[in-house]
């Protein structure tokens, strides 16, 4: 298996007897199509110009073939699938199951699933025909008729609706000892899996009923690859001399698109962690410690003071009496400031199963007279490789607490998104807590996307208790009735430091600016030793985004008031450094996805209206260390290098 399926599965080992969560799966279908493996497709290309009689003057296909997905169908006059060279350079787009040959020693953490290579003239599967020359002056009206008269470019060949099917033998000793069956599955962009005439997933498309070959999908699919549990004990997958039917359907979401697909079936051996083990909180004496397994389990954990376990270690783990889960959350208590500690958690099951994770050195943030030092940086999204770089980097620099502003996945509704993230976050999150702002990637799909955010995260995104009634700058706060709190918004006392996560996505919403003044009031009367600020799409930005106008009327005034110390934002995928009025503010947005340039003063563009301090196009995380009577900002690229010298601002 590729690296992908390495990252997206946790290397731990247990105790002799147990099976440690090491996420062995054993390989039963393979993404590789050999030449002995017996599979056929059927394309029905769409209807085109939509309404017509057919495509390519052929008939109008009326009905797909609606028992395709039964073993009985007679797939005999559809276009056998033959295995391609992992050599060749140019693969047919029909060619699905394609093997990325192999593994070099060194793969970048987002090397894994591939598609076959775009068609000619494409673009993200998007027919890009050839365009035309710019007329003259003379033959323009006959220029216009002649492209109206044409219609829109047909589309290619692999566009339409595309039908699989794929036997598969498995040996009775292959489903021996394995725990789980796992279906790992990249598509584009709706389809429809069955698996022996069983459906089991259905993606973006009607939620009933047979789809037509015109159907399209209601959106894009998945960045990264979803999982999909087989439950082994439901009989999907049986041994023996009759072989097992894999039938997909899959549609695009435009009728220019290329639908394709790609996946491998595995039998997971033991436990595996899906999330974590993440620190989601780590102040007052407490460690707020989640993790989500593949599988219902009972969890508890062994913690002590010091780096390495000892016989005196505290145990804290859940009710055996109450049934098994996949989400886990215990709390540590007794931790003192600045002390080291470790950890190590245990899993069972009612059958018996166990497994443990390896000891994890962590520390208590320090007492609010010693220096803090504080990790920021966010929109990491599907950057994998750059996204590792910084998780390292940050790990060396032994931060107490990290902030994220936002956008870690593409989608916040898409569970393989997720998987991703922890997987490649893991060395940071299992050691230090990493306080998440919500971004607008992660409400994707409302509202599903921010339940989902708030799942995951549900010790830091608690929901806060309405606001007393005051007004505002920007406008008299209304009048409530019976409110309730708000959720995405939150604020911690660390080490004498106040900190406060906004949600840029609620900045209309005047309940989370009620309690922004409330919680700023009350900060500033403990007067504590700097008040910092972190969200998605901040006030200020030179970058692709720009200015966020509603936050300059309502938001900054309140910050100004209260002297926040240092504004924090990401959703410009750069870095910037400013000040303007009495706001510092730093634009951080560099963790891992796609860089975006200066929206002004660069040729071609109107010059900036405010200068930044500082602007790099760079990927990079910012270290900040609150000192006894400054901060102390050192932007770094993600190898650790200086991206700017290091800035003091006096408090």
């Amino acid at each position: 298996m590729g690296l992908l399926w390495a990252l997206l599965s946790v290397a731990w080992a247990g105790p002799a007897g147990d099976r440690g969560l090491s996420g062995a799966e054993r390989v039963l279908l393979p993404r590789t199509l050999g030449p002995q493996d017996k599979a056929r497709q059927l394309r029905i290309p769409p209807v085109w110009p939509p309404g017509s009689a057919g495509a390519d003057g052929g008939t109008v296909v009326s009905g797909g073939p609606r028992d395709f997905y039964l073993p009985t169908f007679d797939d005999s006059a559809w276009a056998p699938m033959s295995a391609v060279p992992p050599s060749q350079s140019s693969l047919s787009p029909t060619s699905l199951w394609v093997s990325p040959g192999p593994a070099s020693t060194v793969q970048p953490p987002d090397a894994g699933l591939i598609f076959a290579e775009e068609p000619a003239g494409s673009k993200n599967g998007l027919l890009r025909g050839p365009k035309p020359a710019a007329p003259g002056p003379v033959d323009q009206g006959l220029f216009d008729a002649a492209v109206r008269d044409a219609g829109p470019p047909p589309p290619p060949a692999c566009a339409g609706t595309l039908y699989i099917r794929r036997w598969f033998a498995l040996e009775p000793e292959s489903l021996v000892g394995l725990l789980q069956g796992v279906m790992r599955l990249r598509y584009t962009d709706g389809i429809v899996v069955y698996l022996n005439g069983t459906e089991i997933a259905r993606r973006r498309l009607p939620e009933v009923g047979f789809p037509q070959p015109g159907t399209l999908a209601t959106e894009r699919g998945p960045v990264e690859p979803e999982r999909i549990d087989l439950p082994l004990s439901a009989g999907l997958l049986r041994p023996g001399p009759l072989p097992n039917l894999l039938a997909l359907e899959v549609h695009p979401k435009a009728i220019d698109r290329c639908p394709r697909a790609d996946l491998e079936i595995t039998g997971s051996e033991g436990l595996r962690a899906v999330h974590g083990p993440y620190l989601e909180r780590l102040h007052g004496g407490v460690m707020e410690l989640s993790l989500r397994t593949n599988l219902p389990t009972h969890m508890q954990v062994h913690y002590g003071s010091g780096e390495t376990a000892r016989a005196s270690d505290r145990v804290v783990a859940e009710d055996r009496n109450a049934a098994p889960q996949v989400l886990h959350r215990l709390s540590l208590s007794g931790l003192r400031a600045g002390k080291p500690y470790h950890y190590q958690v245990r899993l069972s099951t009612p059958a018996g199963l166990q497994a443990q994770g390896p000891v994890v050195p962590v520390h208590a943030p320090p007492g609010p007279s010693r220096p803090l030092r504080i990790v920021v940086y966010g929109d990491s999204r599907s950057g994998h490789s750059v996204h590792a770089q910084v998780v390292s980097s940050i790990v060396a620099e032994d931060p107490d607490l990290v902030l994220c502003t936002g956008d870690v996945v593409e989608r916040g509704s898409e569970e393989g998104d997720w998987e991703r993230y922890f997987a490649v976050v893991r060395p940071l999150s299992e050691r230090y807590p990493v306080y998440m702002a919500a971004g607008n990637h992660e409400y994707v799909r409302r509202p599903l996307g921010a339940q989902r955010l708030f799942e995951v995260f549900a010790r830091q995104f608690v929901e806060q208790p309405p606001a007393p009634f005051t007004a505002f700058e920007g406008g008299a706060a209304a009048p409530r009735g019976e409110a309730k709190g708000g959720r995405g918004y939150y604020a911690l006392d660390i080490a004498g430091v106040h900190l406060i996560a906004l949600d840029s996505n609620q900045t209309k919403n005047p309940e989370q600016l009620r309690w922004l003044q409330d919680d700023l009031a009350r900060a500033q009367a403990q007067r504590p030793r700097a008040i910092l600020v972190w969200m998605h799409d901040g006030p200020y930005s030179m970058g692709w985004h720009g200015d966020n106008a509603a936050l300059v009327r309502d938001y900054v005034p309140v910050l100004e008031r209260y002297q926040v110390s240092v504004l924090f934002s990401g959703h410009d995928h750069n870095y910037e450094r400013g000040r303007r009025g009495q706001l510092n503010y730093v634009v951080t947005g560099g963790g891992g996805a796609e860089l975006r340039p200066l929206r002004c003063s660069v040729p071609g563009k109107k010059k900036c209206k405010y200068i930044p301090a500082a602007f790099f196009n760079e990927h990079h995380y910012v270290a900040v260390d609150v000192l006894p009577r400054a901060l102390r900002l050192c932007a770094k690229r993600p190898d650790g290098s200086p991206l700017e010298p290091c800035q003091i601002l006096k408090r």
